[in-house]
């Protein structure tokens, strides 16, 4: 097999008003075999500061063909970015289906207004190519249609058809900056924690596992830390990003088992929802090895602010575990403060939306303990501390306004009475509290013992 050598037209930036004589592209020369994939780099010469984008339409002679770098079906990507291009605000590459330019690579390079491509000279992005069997020598790679461009021109660059390529980043980025209705490729795989009965939707967690980020919101501050009143350290509880991802086709129930617990990865498709993070698959994802998981435990306090207490918040749609709920009318409530139940004067109720949930009916004034899916109904207030207000009475508490519960199971939790503190002892076997922590010498209140709920008086 021979091999070919392939020469390179460097084409001139066409001079606009805002570009110079001396900004020109580069396209180096290379040697490929027959059949043979390549990785080009497209460069820039900027003898100007305030270079900010550009377009231009790339052409492959015959026998070369254009290899997708990432993306998907519907909206595939061809160049890589470089680094002198990090900050790119608007970026779209597609194969051109139109005029003249059928069949070429358009390209549109735009940063946010005030930001320039780094540098001077150097790669901005990169593509690959492919040489078929029957390529010939000296065949040319023409760069044409180069201009210097910003976003309201890039904008309009291309036809519909040509569609918008999200750069890939992880599912933190997404939650962040991510914006509704735009492509969204995952980088990362996630961990599968729960698939619906109807298999169309998985919920899966990525691994900031327990993260002590700075600008992690939900953080107690340093008031709430010098005064004791942290009810539970933020490292007990996995503060992992969530997310909801609707598949192209179902899961058997046989397939879904398979998939809980296990990592899940090749995530694209649409970004559907920012405040309850939420994905469209354009693709069925991939399965891949055992990853175990173990859900956070609640209790329904956690789904408010306290006066008193700081408590762990979920994450929007979190699969998680919640104790020590008093159901009612549609929602679940903390117990009513007595001095024993609830001695540390704990408020707060959460709406239950059941339309998941394929349980017994739910009774009034019974104690459950559940799993679910929590739904964010607006970010949740963060700044300035606990907030005062009145210790709410179980009937009157008003279900929280930052969540909701999507309820998959609920099983009634029993209550031994009777059980005195003078024997009280680690010989009967350990104690939990109702967030789920060893305790060694319970005080009056209610605990997880032997598998039960038992009161300590």
């Amino acid at each position: 097999m021979k091999k070919v050598f392939i020469s390179f037209v460097t084409a001139l930036m066409s001079v606009t008003a805002m570009a110079q004589e001396t900004d020109f592209l580069t396209v180096e020369n290379v040697i490929i075999n027959p059949g043979e994939e390549k990785e080009l780099a497209i460069g820039l010469v900027n003898a100007q500061e305030n270079f900010n984008g550009l377009t231009c339409n790339i052409a492959l002679p015959d026998g070369l063909e254009f290899v997708q770098a990432y993306g998907t079906a519907r909206r595939p990507s061809y160049i890589e970015l470089s680094d002198r291009c990090e900050d790119m605000d608007i970026l779209t590459c597609a194969i051109a289906s139109y005029g003249e330019l059928a069949g070429t690579l358009a390209v549109i390079l735009s940063t946010d207004p005030g930001l320039s491509i780094y540098d001077n000279e150097g790669p901005i992005f990169y593509i690959t190519v492919k040489a078929s069997e029957g390529t010939h020598a000296s065949s040319e790679i023409v760069v044409k249609n180069v201009v210097q461009t910003d976003n309201d021109y890039a904008s309009h660059y291309l036809d519909d058809a040509a569609g918008t390529v999200t750069k890939p980043s992880t599912l933190a980025d997404y939650i962040d900056t991510g914006v509704e209705g735009k492509p969204c490729i995952l980088t990362e795989a996630l961990t599968c924690a729960y698939v619906a009965n109807d298999g169309l939707t998985l919920w899966a967690k990525d691994d900031n596992a327990f993260a002590e980020r700075d600008q992690w919101p939900y953080a107690p501050t340093a008031d709430q830390i010098a005064a004791r009143k942290v009810y539970e350290e933020p490292t007990d509880f996995d503060q992992s990003n969530w997310v909801a991802i609707t598949l192209p086709q179902a899961l058997s129930a046989g397939d879904a088992e398979q998939w809980v617990g296990h990592k899940v990865s090749g995530i694209s498709g649409v970004f559907t929802s920012k405040l309850n993070p939420a994905v469209t698959a354009e693709a069925m994802p991939t399965v891949g090895e055992e990853s175990r998981f173990v859900p956070n435990l609640y209790c329904v306090a956690n789904f408010d602010v306290q006066d008193e207490y700081w408590l762990m918040p979920p994450k929007p749609q979190e699969y998680a575990t919640v104790r020590w709920a008093i159901y009612k009318d549609g929602a679940f409530y903390v117990p009513a403060k007595d001095g024993k139940v609830n001695a540390a004067g704990l408020k707060g109720a959460i709406a239950a939306n059941t339309d998941r949930y394929e349980g017994e009916p739910l009774m009034n004034n019974n104690l459950y303990e559940l799993t679910g899916i929590v739904r964010a109904l607006k970010v949740r207030e963060t700044a300035g501390g606990p907030r005062r207000a009145g210790i709410y009475d179980v009937v009157d508490s008003a279900p929280s306004a930052f969540y909701e519960f999507d309820l998959l199971t609920a099983e009634t939790s029993e209550i031994m009475t009777g059980v005195n503190e003078l024997n009280v002892n680690e010989a009967d076997g350990p104690y939990f509290d109702l967030l789920g922590r060893l305790v060694k010498n319970p005080t009056p209140g209610i605990y997880i013992h032997n598998g039960r709920k038992v009161i300590v008086r």
